[in-house]
């Protein structure tokens, strides 16, 4: 969101500079008249809610929502084989800085290719039969003890997603994120969101302590970029890594942060989800479709494997901005899509120093009401962790 307003020609231009390699297939861009928040949140749904095809170009569509309170929007919607939420955010400031300028990038953006990443599967001190036995481990654990489901709250039949975004103060934002310790903050967040599901199943359920002991899987995106990747390079490069804990792990917010911590650093230190692609073709990695491949067979599940939740922190951003009569860019949101049908997933941005958090929810699950009540719940939880780990 910026503060002024956006010219509808000069986005046209802006997209057509970054993408204008091939003949576009479609018009990716949608004008919307938004007088008030509530044409927004719609507008954002609807665009949303309709997925971008792989097999047109752009891989995209964009809305550009006129006249919304405190100024205009500019809103994507990325197919997530295109480009994971790590290049999502180099493809809004490319579209920006055209925008601003009137020029595209210096190197046009190559999507599409599949490449093979310089990256080992696990360091050297894990085996591969090391490797393999965690691989099972948690199998077997997870047909023991599927991960818990969120307890519904005015859920409706409504199949599409709903979005609740949270814009943190800069006093809470300096007590959850910390620069110089890269890690930690992504460590407080997800102790705070297994606090919050925790506690809210307890709070929704007469069996309260059973439901406050199963077990809560997080999920949590790793990029897989190597530091001299090419910037122009854009893909989904990234696997998904489980967190989770259990009834005895969220005893305490103390608690909670040591065993997200012990595991984050564990799955760093065994490039844990990498491990499972990489035995699958040891020359290197395989491509989107085969990682989605791998779970074809979750219907026959009844989706029991899939997780409770998803967080996703694309990190500390640089304000795009989209240059003169647009104003300074006031907001920049972020959110990723839901693998299961009952999935939460949160999705983390930090601009100018505050936290901005989009809840992205099944409306099977949570009405409004609800998903700002979890919102709030999760940033008291994620603050209490802070506050614990500087203990």
């Amino acid at each position: 969101q910026v503060s002024a307003t956006l010219d509808e020609r000069r986005l046209r231009d802006a997209l057509t500079a970054t993408f204008g390699p091939c003949r576009f297939d479609h018009d990716p861009l949608w004008v919307v008249d938004c007088p008030d928040q509530k044409a927004v949140g719609v507008a954002r749904a609807q665009l949303q809610c309709q997925p971008a095809g792989m097999t047109e170009w752009p891989p995209l569509r964009c809305a550009l929502a006129r006249g919304a309170p405190g100024g205009d929007l500019v809103m994507f919607n990325i197919n997530h084989g295109a480009s994971d939420g790590f290049d999502a955010v180099k493809l809004l400031a490319a579209v920006a800085s055209a925008y601003a300028t009137g020029t595209g990038p210096v190197k046009p953006f190559d999507f599409g290719a599949a490449y093979r990443l310089p990256v080992r599967p696990a360091s050297a001190p894990v085996s591969p039969a090391g490797r393999w036995y965690r691989l099972a481990e948690q199998r077997v654990r997870d047909l023991l003890a599927p991960p818990a489901r969120l307890a519904p709250e005015g859920k409706g039949s409504d199949t599409a997603a709903g979005f609740h975004l949270v814009c943190l103060s800069a006093a809470q934002t300096a007590a959850i994120v910390t620069i110089d310790r890269p890690g930690t903050t992504r460590n407080t967040l997800l102790a705070g969101l297994h606090l919050a599901i925790g506690r809210w199943n307890t709070e929704h359920h007469a069996a309260g302590l059973r439901r406050a002991a199963q077990r809560v899987g997080v999920l949590v995106p790793v990029d897989l970029r190597p530091p001299d990747w090419p910037a122009e390079r854009v893909g989904n490069f990234s696997v998904t890594a489980r967190v989770s804990t259990s009834g005895r792990h969220r005893a305490s917010a103390a608690m909670a942060l040591d065993a997200v911590t012990s595991q984050t650093t564990r799955n760093r230190r065994t490039r844990t989800g990498v491990a499972l692609l990489a035995g699958l073709e040891r020359a290197g990695l395989l491509p989107l479709w085969s990682k989605q491949s791998l779970v074809v067979l979750q219907p026959l599940t009844r989706n029991r494997l899939v997780d409770t939740a998803l967080l996703a922190n694309v990190g500390w951003l640089e304000s795009p901005t989209f240059g003169a009569g647009a104003g300074e860019t006031r907001h920049v949101w972020f959110s990723s899509p839901a693998r299961g049908p009952l999935t939460l997933c949160v999705g983390v941005v930090t601009l100018d120093g505050r936290l901005h958090l989009v809840v992205r929810y099944p409306r099977r699950l949570f009405d409004a009401n609800a998903a700002a009540r979890f919102a709030d719940r999760f940033v008291a939880e994620a603050i209490g962790v802070a506050a614990a780990r500087r203990r």
